[in-house]
């Protein structure tokens, strides 16, 4: 995607509450698990016996790369940072306040990932039939779930609420795979250029996350004054790569909702 000039970038963040209340937002927010036997006994029927086995001692490693799905693909994570870059080269994208939800459809199969592999395509009706109806045979999108409230603003208290999972939708800001083909060798800004592309007339569900070139202090400002949780800069000519990335930084307004929520969680912690 051809990056906005610095003139345009108001635009660009003010339009995310007129989309959002277009979309008609709001979301969820229940946490599964999968509870696994680290050791013990497992009793089996050998010969009208009973036989006792001693379960392996699995590590946390283990586990993840045991339960991995098929499909799935860890993604990058923005590094933190005191202030956000200024100058050429870089992309900057409004930080919303939901969660990670990477988004992949092989043939009619949708599965919505989370950070971690669970697949919660089912939670979200929205979401999965917005990619069903997407004009590709494959894709994986990587975005933030998000519910909105009357401002459009992305509300954590409303995505956590299972009654608003109807209203959740994805600000989609990346594609690593498209028909077959592996984006994430691509630079950055020829992955958004086809991630526009791809969601030219998506459905509610799927909305493309704008980015803006420019000032990142004074994108990110204007942010802060919109009560926004902050920006993500990346560089333009970036790959994609799992992990903590240096080439992705984020930068937190510290009087957010989603700011104020991680300082009482931390210190719930550290009692």
């Amino acid at each position: 995607m051809r990056a906005s000039s610095q003139g345009t970038s108001a635009a660009c963040f003010a339009s995310i509450g007129s989309r959002s209340r277009k979309f008609g937002i709001t979301q969820i927010g229940t946490h599964s698990a999968i509870l696994f036997p680290l050791k013990g006994e497992c009793h089996t029927t050998v010969s009208g016996t009973i036989a006792q086995t001693q379960w392996p001692a699995y590590t946390d490693g283990m586990l993840r790369k045991r339960l991995t799905p098929t499909g799935f693909i860890a993604p990058c994570l923005p590094s933190p940072v005191a202030a956000p870059p200024s100058g050429p080269g870089w992309l900057h994208e409004i930080k919303h306040d939901g969660f990670r939800l990477m988004v992949r459809r092989d043939g009619e199969r949708v599965r919505a990932f989370t950070r971690n592999g669970h697949d919660w395509a089912s939670r979200y009706p929205a979401i999965t039939s917005a990619a069903a109806a997407l004009r590709a045979h494959s894709f994986l999108i990587d975005g933030e779930a998000v519910v909105a409230d009357a401002q459009g603003v992305a509300s954590f208290d409303l995505l956590r609420n299972v009654a608003h999972a109807k209203q959740a939708f994805v600000w989609a800001f990346d594609l690593l795979e498209l028909d077959g083909e592996d984006l994430r060798a691509k630079p950055l800004e020829r992955r958004k250029a086809a991630l526009q592309t791809l969601l030219k007339r998506a459905l509610f569900g799927l909305a493309l996350n704008d980015a803006a070139s420019g000032d990142g202090p004074a994108l990110f400002r204007q942010a802060c004054a919109m009560g926004l949780e902050g920006i993500v800069s990346k560089r333009a000519t970036s790959r994609y790569r799992s992990g903590r990335s240096p080439d992705w930084l984020k930068v937190k307004n510290a009087q957010s909702a989603a700011a104020q929520r991680e300082a009482v969680e931390d210190w719930g912690r550290s009692r």
